[in-house]
């Protein structure tokens, strides 16, 4: 399977969109509340924290989980649960990751900010049908005005990477390395979850690098190097990453290993550098 990520650039070139978006929604009543910096819920937090320490320990676990880094994925009680048509899937996935109430009018207007005001609130409340009929059972909880998922039923592997990345320990952090299975939700492309997919990946590279300077502060460079090498995978051009790479070969006496992973990085700068200026040459943009 490629592991080959998309140009971060993908996001800044549609960072102007994102925002425009949010701010032409604001008449449906502030649709644009996810895009901000929300506070994180901490009683989701608090309500988590008991089986955080012990995954494996399903007694522990809310009966629901769902998992989002590499793809929507529901379970209850352990058993994966087929997830529900995919129209319906940006309606749970936002409620997912922000488990607190919500006005139907926001909803309606962040979901579909395209729509006419009650064109949005039908096909938000077809969607909502849509998941009621496919998870009967599914704590979902929904008014005439508002709607939400019914806190402390469903566990969501975004949360617990959340806290763990938080809590900075070589423990927490290497189990948040592990729930980082892919990019958060690579199959939907919705404007508001742009921005929530990038500050999660940058939290993934942030831990991969926390943990690595740990393993080789503490001087165990063999642990270090998986997760170097997974760093220069994802983030080839980053120097630090690189020259922590090359610490830690060293360190460990591969001093081989090395000077060909310094190698590798020149062949590919030339190639970039090289497709760069064939670029210019066609757009007669060189003299």
């Amino acid at each position: 399977m490629s592991l080959a990520r998309k140009p971060r650039a993908d996001f800044r070139a549609a960072k102007p969109l994102l925002v425009f978006r949010a701010q032409s929604a604001a008449f449906m009543g502030g649709a644009h509340f996810w895009l901000a910096q929300m506070p994180y819920n901490q009683a989701r937090i608090k309500s988590q924290m008991a089986f955080a320490s012990d995954s494996d320990d399903t007694q522990k676990f809310p009966p629901w989980q769902a998992t989002l880094f590499g793809g929507l994925r529901i379970l209850f009680r352990g058993q994966p649960v087929s997830a529900p048509p995919f129209r319906s899937q940006a309606l749970l996935s936002l409620l997912l990751l922000h488990p607190t109430k919500h006005k139907r009018e926001q909803l309606a207007g962040g979901l579909f900010p395209d729509s006419p005001e009650d064109t949005a609130k039908a096909r938000l409340s077809d969607r909502l049908w849509l998941l009621k009929n496919h998870l009967p059972e599914f704590p979902l909880v929904s008014t005439a005005t508002e709607i939400c998922i019914e806190e402390g039923q469903v566990w969501v592997d975004v949360d617990e990477f959340r806290l763990l990345t938080r809590k900075g320990d070589p423990t927490s952090l290497a189990r948040a390395i592990e729930l980082y299975r892919g990019d958060l939700l690579p199959e939907q492309d919705a404007d508001w979850l742009l921005l929530e997919r990038e500050n999660l990946y940058l939290s993934y590279v942030r831990a991969l690098q926390s943990l690595s300077a740990q393993f080789l502060k503490s001087g165990d460079p063999l642990q270090a190097i998986p997760l170097l090498e997974k760093l220069y995978f994802i983030e080839p051009f980053d120097e630090n990453n690189l020259r922590g790479l090359l610490r830690a070969y060293q360190a460990f006496g591969q001093r081989g290993a090395s000077l060909e992973q310094t190698a590798s990085l020149m062949n590919v700068s030339l190639r970039t550098i090289q497709r760069d200026i064939n670029t210019l040459e066609v757009q007669g943009e060189l003299p």
